[in-house]
């Protein structure tokens, strides 16, 4: 019988412990001859000005020539180790809806000039720093109390409100974006739907804390009904598509706070600004991909491993009964001993399909990454998920000032996880 069973797997070529399969960048040529008034500040108006501004959320500002050439060593390291612009994903892996990553061409550009001694060029007209989008809201959701930030990990305070929609029909969001209390102090900001089921435990923990809100560094899985998006850069709209949140929901805005350059954190009120309709739209699903045996002690994560990885497939059809998706956007979660990780498709032939690759992990970057076109996942496709974690003394949290030595850790310790989510809709033709 054991024989009978290993041919069966043979024949079916089923990949039982299946790994991402990560791609590697192209890094260009080196160029000659740019200045900052014609190469560098156009591209510099277009991906990083928006927040290197005056009244703008990064802790300094880049532009003009004098500013950037007085941190070109900075600029240079933030680049070259694609730290700025705050974008993840590998340019390798799938094409996104408005990335913020500087292209090759861009990045080449960044260097090759800093490299070639950051010339300033004849002097021209101060470039367009594009305005931020406006989203056509009908529904604004507010903190229901001010929240004064306390810094315990890395001058950095993450907090989650739940938020009252008072609606008393269903209604459809089909557009979200987030205004800051204290625009300096917010790193970013996630905002989730859960269901009237999950609601009071969650009040429960608020009610624990003494002051708004409660510390959430963790997130919220088991309560998470919905993603509705975060905050990175602009506003998010969900063309003829929409999350549905019915009367008794509540909205939790999450908020990372990030000890601003000016000094220290500041009281904060932010709203959540909403586009919601009553009629019916497409209902975008959150599918999510993990292995269950890591949640009872199956994702052990030993103390000064510099290299741990965890990888799970599964086919989301198979469990809503031979379904199709069609896939929107994708999200990995990880805490602070992440190290790199993605998500992919594995079709039933056997080739993978990156959805999502993360060479470099920071959790204090992440968020949903939107798909340039959806991605159309078969009944027999799978979800794979790869992460790979260090758990060394550079990875540990700081606590009080202190930082924390190396321990064994498993799911949920510390909130560490390893978990894809995609945002999907269910194909009916």
């Amino acid at each position: 019988m054991r024989w009978a069973v290993v041919l069966l797997l043979a024949s079916s070529c089923l990949d039982l412990n299946p790994r991402g399969e990560f791609c590697g960048d192209d890094e260009g040529e080196a160029r000659t001859g740019l200045t900052w008034h014609t190469d560098i500040a156009p591209l510099m108006a277009r991906k990083c000005m928006s927040c290197h501004r005056a009244g703008g959320n990064a802790p300094m500002e880049l532009t003009t020539f004098t500013q950037v050439d007085a941190l070109k060593t900075v600029v240079r390291d933030a680049v070259e180790t694609r730290r700025m612009p705050p974008w993840p994903p590998a340019p390798c892996c799938a094409e996104y809806e408005n990335p913020a990553a500087l292209t090759t061409e861009e990045r080449r550009l960044m260097l090759s000039w800093i490299d070639d001694g950051a010339s300033e060029g004849t002097v021209a007209a101060a470039p367009m720093v594009p305005e931020r989008a406006v989203l056509d809201a009908n529904v604004t959701l507010t903190m229901p109390e001010a929240y004064t930030p306390v810094a315990t990990f890395n001058a950095e305070d993450t907090r989650c409100f739940l938020l009252e929609t008072g609606f008393t029909e269903t209604q459809y969001v089909t557009g979200i974006d987030i205004k800051p209390g204290v625009r300096d102090q917010m790193h970013h900001s996630l905002v989730l739907t859960v269901a009237s089921s999950d609601v009071k435990k969650l009040q429960d923990l608020d009610a624990e804390s003494a002051e708004p809100g409660w510390s959430c560094p963790g997130g919220l899985l088991g309560s998470i009904k919905s993603g509705l998006g975060g905050s990175f850069f602009e506003p998010q709209r969900f063309e003829g598509k929409g999350f549905r949140v019915d009367p008794g929901d509540r909205v939790v805005l999450t908020m990372h706070y990030s000890l601003p350059a000016s000094g220290g954190f500041k009281s904060d009120v932010t709203s959540v600004e909403l586009k919601t309709q009553t009629e019916a739209v497409t209902p975008i699903v959150t599918l999510s991909v993990y292995n269950p045996s890591w949640l009872v002690g199956g994702m052990p994560i030993p103390e000064n491993a510099p290299s741990t990885r965890f990888s799970w497939a599964d086919a989301p059809g198979r469990l809503a009964g031979a379904a199709t998706f069609d896939l929107h956007a994708v999200n990995l979660h990880m805490h602070e001993r992440g190290k790199k990780g993605g998500v992919w498709i594995l079709r039933e032939d056997g080739t993978r399909e990156c959805l999502l690759q993360i060479n470099a992990w920071d959790h204090a970057w992440q968020g949903d990454y939107r798909f340039a076109s959806s991605i159309r996942l078969k009944p027999r496709d799978r979800l794979l998920v790869d992460c790979e974690f260090d758990n060394t003394a550079s990875k540990q949290r700081v606590i009080g000032g202190v930082p924390q030595s190396p321990r064994w850790l498993n799911w949920g310790e510390d909130q560490e996880m390893c978990v894809g989510f995609v945002t999907a809709t269910l194909v009916t033709e």
